[in-house]
């Protein structure tokens, strides 16, 4: 019964595509322009001598400046993401975009755009497909978003990930399942799963078979946090913890809607963290 479990589901927790843009721009030699729109043009044309940038999940091409629009030209080749996904859930998409545009030095990025009186588009494609996919900000919609207090990290983070997992879904787990969103409720965050009913029967997922999925998940989840990048993962626990949720996994069967489920409690989620931190048993490898 570890057959759900065997590969785990791995993806990016942010598409920030203009993050990268966002490093450079703070170290430019931008002098003593007071014109906005001079300012953001120099600003653009020394950007754009350092692309294409590469950011683990694509290519950052270049930065065009046209007509009052700043438009990031962004090109995917992750295998998880693809331009007809962006275009199929456009609106879920455009909510990332919106709920992560000032995060970090990305703030100071936006406000140089607004200065210079400028729109943004987000322009992506991906190397599978000629077709692109567009999101629009204007100056006011950009304005608003400065002017918008942050909210609670931890809800903003879990929010952040729902939406997420619900833009590049479905995604294939191994060949028997795979992760079709997630759902994040006051008292906890559910992935979101479907699994092939006609290779596994349902009658197979007894009480023990499914304490035994957990238990092979709850290492898989240790050796995570113990390897490059384990701190995104980290950080996505702390906030079930901080928001008191557990981490539910739940299976549907694609033909007789047989449903099953485990979750981690928050001082389950604890108890992963510690043990992460603790000496490497062989066991847990």
């Amino acid at each position: 019964m570890h057959i759900l479990t065997k590969k785990r589901f791995k993806m990016k927790k942010q598409i920030l595509f203009w993050a990268a843009w966002a490093v450079i721009i703070l170290s430019l030699p931008v002098g003593c322009l007071k014109n906005p729109k001079m300012r953001l043009n120099n600003i653009i044309a020394e950007a754009n001598k350092q692309c294409p940038i590469h950011t683990g999940i694509g290519t950052f091409d270049r930065i065009d400046y046209d007509d009052d629009v700043v438009t990031f030209e962004y090109t995917i080749d992750n295998p998880m993401m693809s331009v007809d996904k962006f275009i199929l859930k456009k609106a879920e998409a455009r909510k990332i975009f919106a709920n992560n545009i000032t995060k970090g030095s990305t703030k100071q990025v936006l406000q140089e755009i607004v200065n210079g009186g400028a729109s943004l588009r987000i322009q992506i494609r991906d190397v599978l497909s000629t077709k692109t996919a567009s999101f629009d900000f204007t100056v006011e919609q950009l304005q608003h978003v400065l002017n918008t207090p942050p909210g609670n990290d931890d809800e903003t983070a879990l929010r952040g990930e729902e939406m997420m997992l619900n833009l590049i879904a479905p995604v294939d787990v191994d060949e028997y399942a795979k992760i079709i969103g997630g759902q994040l409720t006051p008292t906890s965050f559910t992935y979101l799963y479907s699994y092939d009913d006609e290779r596994i029967s349902p009658a197979n997922f007894t009480a023990s078979a499914i304490a035994a999925i957990k238990d092979t998940q709850g290492k898989q989840l240790i050796s995570q946090l113990r390897a490059d990048g384990g701190n995104v993962l980290k950080k996505f626990f702390q906030a079930c913890i901080n928001t008191k949720r557990s981490m539910t996994h739940l299976y549907r069967g694609e033909k007789t809607r047989h449903v099953f489920e485990y979750s981690f409690s928050p001082s389950e989620i604890e108890s992963i963290i510690r043990k992460s931190k603790a000496r490497i048993d062989a066991d847990e490898l």
